[in-house]
């Protein structure tokens, strides 16, 4: 059978937020723990206890690369790249529902007793993506934007999200990928 595994969750955190402990291999991260509860998760309310359900057809990760070829006058092909950018340049992914957990995920909105609002404030975000018993994708400093909305009659609403992905000191690319270790 082929190595395919299912993305658990999204989790959404302050800039920087500290990455869980890792699980085994074949384990998920324990979201319960008192540590993370500064992440607001995106998976399943009713089966994990998330703060928002996610569509699993939804989470969308692109790419910047910018290369630069060397290729001399008179040459039959490249003799070099040069790589100028490499990374991740935005994730995307819908949530169901339009309930303050989930249009609070946009970096831009601010919160008044019972009222959101876009500002022109932005607030850099912490991503985890959490892939099913392998690992999870971490980005320490993104920015979200809550895209839209869309839904009918007979169709639940869902909000799309596009996160801007940013490299920091740290971590210049703005992404590192954590396998979980063998038991």
């Amino acid at each position: 059978m082929a190595d395919t595994h299912v993305i658990r969750k999204v989790a959404i955190g302050t800039e920087a937020l500290a990455v869980p402990t890792l699980p085994n291999v074949g384990s998920s991260i324990d979201w319960t723990a008192s540590a993370l509860v500064a992440w607001t998760t995106c998976g399943s309310i009713r089966a994990l206890s998330d703060d928002c359900d996610l569509d699993e057809n939804s989470v969308e990760i692109s790419t910047v690369r910018n290369l630069a070829e060397v290729m001399p006058p008179l040459s039959l092909t490249r003799e070099d790249l040069m790589i100028l950018n490499n990374g991740i340049e935005q994730v995307g992914f819908t949530c169901y529902g339009t309930r303050a957990t989930v249009i609070g995920l946009d970096s831009t909105i601010a919160a008044v007793g019972n009222v959101q609002e876009r500002g022109a404030t932005l607030t850099w975000k912490s991503l985890l993506v959490e892939i099913k018993d392998k690992g999870f994708d971490y980005y320490p400093s993104v920015a979200i934007f809550l895209d839209g909305h869309s839904g009918s009659v007979s169709e639940v609403v869902k909000a799309a999200f596009v996160c801007i992905v940013r490299g920091t000191t740290t971590i210049p690319s703005g992404h590192q990928w954590h396998n979980y270790p063998a038991a």
